[in-house]
């Protein structure tokens, strides 16, 4: 396949080999390049979180800070070649090395990941399912919205903690919890004693092995 040379990390592949299906477009906009050498696939530089959020946003903030030290525009970033912006990214950015420390330490949290992926599952279902119908008001959307970012952010951060930020992390996502809650009881007051059951699993699993 010509379009796997598009994932490598490697200098000669960068910006090529878009199409994914058919080649002819690279090849009538001189991005075509055939696969010469081994592909060694990658990121160019190592990413520094297991955020989701984070993850998502950090290659254009590589892309700002490159574009601010070589004295150019974002204007100008958005449409530079890796090599135009040169090796202004810090080299020095490593990934966390303090995830299996923090696991193993905490035992419950392997648990409290598992949930918050699964509350943000239901969030965005629920979100889904009263989008179209418009029975929600427009606050009611806006925080389910942000109740599914909320709770994927949540497993990522998870991996990436020390022992000195547990307690204000765990406190962070109590509040978090329990705004959920709220919001799920006035959307479905019919359930709640479903709802608090299913939200005091998910704080038992975050205070475990404290």
């Amino acid at each position: 396949s010509h379009h796997r040379v598009h994932h490598s990390n490697q200098e000669p592949y960068l910006d090529t080999n878009y199409g994914g299906t058919l080649i002819i477009f690279d090849r009538l906009f001189g991005t075509f390049v055939p696969e010469e050498q081994e592909v060694r696939y990658g990121l160019t530089s190592q990413v520094t979180s297991f955020d989701p959020v984070a993850l998502t946003i950090c290659a254009y903030t590589d892309i700002a800070v490159a574009a601010k030290a070589a004295g150019r525009s974002l204007l100008w970033a958005a449409w530079a070649s890796p090599s135009d912006l040169g090796n202004a990214v810090p080299a020095d950015k490593q990934a966390p090395t303090n995830y299996v420390a923090v696991q193993d330490a905490c035992v419950g949290l392997h648990g409290y990941r598992v949930l918050s992926f699964a509350l943000a599952v239901v969030s965005l279902r629920t979100f889904e399912a009263f989008w179209g119908a418009h029975a929600l008001s427009s606050a009611h959307l806006a925080f389910l919205a942000m109740l599914v970012i909320a709770s994927v952010q949540s497993v990522g951060q998870v991996a990436t903690l020390d022992q000195r930020q547990l307690p204000l992390w765990r406190l962070a996502q109590g509040a978090r919890l329990a705004l959920s809650a709220a919001l799920f009881l006035s959307i479905f007051p019919q359930h709640a004693s479903t709802i608090l059951a299913g939200h005091g699993v998910v704080v038992a699993c975050l205070i475990a092995n404290v």
